[in-house]
């Protein structure tokens, strides 16, 4: 009798206990299915990270809602990305373009190519799942678009008995208002293989980005980035045939610590750190630049918008304003005082923001960024438009004033269609700013472009480009040359090319994506 008392116990307690397991179950199941959307974490050891991702949402947005956000801080937006999840925690990807460029190549604007054959950037992208928290990426690119426009100037600089006066940027302007060793204009001073500091050369492979990201935006808004990354100050796209006036003002690559948050909804902000490249003349060591962004961005076909602004604590840390700087630093007085402790540094840093749009709705978008200096640079770093050098050397008049306070605009509208059974668009954008001649740019500049995805992951461009050049009272070279002499040195600069009058260029691209 106590024998079937206990068994039947046993039996009861199995049921009770299957029972409760089934209802279990059945809750975490539920759990699941009607709470995914707000993010509800369920333990499970069988499935530790799939039971992580939130589900898809109306726009038919990837699981890992948050990586649009994360690609469009960090710049990436078109960038080839395989996907990462717990049964791939090692994945690559990559891509090539190659360009060909047509018209006039060698007016020396920063942004542009002026190669006529160019691979602008093969890369290969590697993205490690490192465990739940951790992820990294590391981006290797070579590209051998141009640094230098070497048919734009030529210079001498002779002395008795061995004197030198100082670089070539410190050269005097001739009566046209601009300083001809100053029209070095390239593509970029931003990507390997074209960056200055590698030895001067091109054709380089280099570490683009390398980064890690500490944080699970499914479980916490909050999230570090630390590493080599471009800023989120700014908006543009990576190795473009043509950079705009604001990616050249804003494009800012750099080793740093990066802290922001994107929420659900789609609001996201970032604070940035990293080391000033320059130092101010009156310091031997070097200061840090900071940042922060605020925005908000919906990516949706059907409807999708977004509003964000940046600031930058200091323009000379944007990689294009540092370049051209380093030609034209001092180029009113050479050495502000040749007792300081870095002659050839800056004067004072000028912060800067940058305010960016988007709307699309249907086939049919448009995209905005406008950039502005909140001070003016000093009259010893970068001068202004419409200034003239006074005669004596090194020593500038007040009728200088202040330096250069560069703003600078672009906007662009693209038609998205289907023809042919094959995606394409077409797209018209224009450019302008001021006090931008002496940062190698034009005064306005008109484009449009033709993109068509002829097969998988391949796609055919071609964008023309038109533009207006400074005049001749606003910094624009006439090709005339300039001698000048003080204590028995001379410095003789010329020009073969100047700015004056308009520009055309037409480039083709051919850009494949695999991974």
């Amino acid at each position: 009798m106590k024998l079937k008392l206990i068994a039947t116990s046993m039996s009861l307690l199995g049921l009770i206990s299957s029972g409760a397991y089934a209802a279990e179950q059945t809750t975490t199941h539920k759990t699941m299915h009607h709470k995914r959307h707000h993010h509800v974490i369920v333990t499970s050891d069988a499935m530790p990270c799939e039971l992580r991702q939130p589900c898809v949402t109306e726009c038919g947005m990837p699981t890992t809602w948050y990586q649009p956000y994360l690609d469009s801080i960090g710049q990436n937006t078109g960038r080839a990305k395989p996907t990462v999840d717990c049964n791939k925690p090692l994945a690559f990807a990559g891509g090539v373009n190659f360009d060909y460029h047509l018209g006039n190549r060698h007016l020396g604007y920063m942004g542009e190519n002026t190669e006529r054959y160019s691979v602008n950037d093969a890369y290969i992208d590697a993205f490690g799942r490192v465990n739940e928290m951790v992820k990294a990426f590391v981006e290797l690119s070579y590209n051998n678009a141009s640094l230098l426009n070497q048919n734009v100037t030529t210079e001498t600089v002779t002395g008795e008995g061995g004197g030198f006066l100082g670089s070539a940027s410190s050269a005097p302007v001739g009566a046209s208002g601009i300083n001809p060793s100053l029209l070095f204009g390239g593509y970029s001073n931003v990507y390997p293989g074209t960056a200055n500091g590698q030895n001067g050369f091109n054709n380089l492979v280099g570490l683009q980005q390398a980064y890690i990201t500490i944080g699970d935006l499914n479980c916490f808004p909050v999230y570090l980035q630390l590493g080599r990354q471009f800023q989120d100050y700014g908006r543009y796209q990576i190795h473009p045939i043509t950079r705009s006036l604001t990616q050249v003002l804003t494009e800012t690559l750099r080793t740093s610590a990066n802290l922001g948050f994107v929420l659900p909804m789609g609001f996201h902000g970032q604070i940035w750190t990293f080391d000033t490249p320059q130092k101010k003349y009156t310091e031997t060591h070097s200061s840090f630049t900071y940042g922060a962004s605020l925005g908000y961005d919906l990516f949706c076909d059907q409807l999708g918008y977004g509003l964000g602004i940046s600031y930058i604590s200091n323009m000379f840390s944007v990689n294009d304003v540092d370049y051209i700087s380093r030609l034209s630093i001092n180029e009113v007085n050479p050495t502000p005082s040749i007792n300081t402790p870095n002659p050839f540094g800056y004067q004072h840093r000028v912060g800067a923001i940058d305010i960016y749009g988007h709307i699309n709705t249907g086939p049919f978008s448009f995209v905005a960024d406008y950039t502005t200096a909140l001070q003016n640079f000093s009259i010893f770093d970068i001068r202004p438009n419409a200034t003239a050098y006074n005669g004596v050397f090194g020593t500038p008049t007040t009728t200088f004033g202040n330096g250069a306070k560069p703003w600078a605009f672009s906007g662009t509208v693209n038609y998205a269609f289907n023809y042919w059974c094959k995606n394409q668009n077409v797209y018209v954008g224009y450019q302008t700013g001021d006090d931008l001649a002496l940062f190698s740019l034009p005064s306005s500049r008109w484009l449009l472009g033709y993109n068509i995805d002829m097969w998988k992951n391949t796609t055919l461009g071609v964008e023309w480009n038109h533009d207006n050049a400074y005049g001749a009272n606003k910094n624009a070279s006439t090709g005339q040359s300039t001698s000048f002499g003080v204590g028995g040195n001379t410095i003789t600069t010329s020009t073969s090319k100047g700015r004056s009058g308009n520009s055309d260029t037409v480039a083709f691209r051919a850009a494949v994506h695999f991974g």
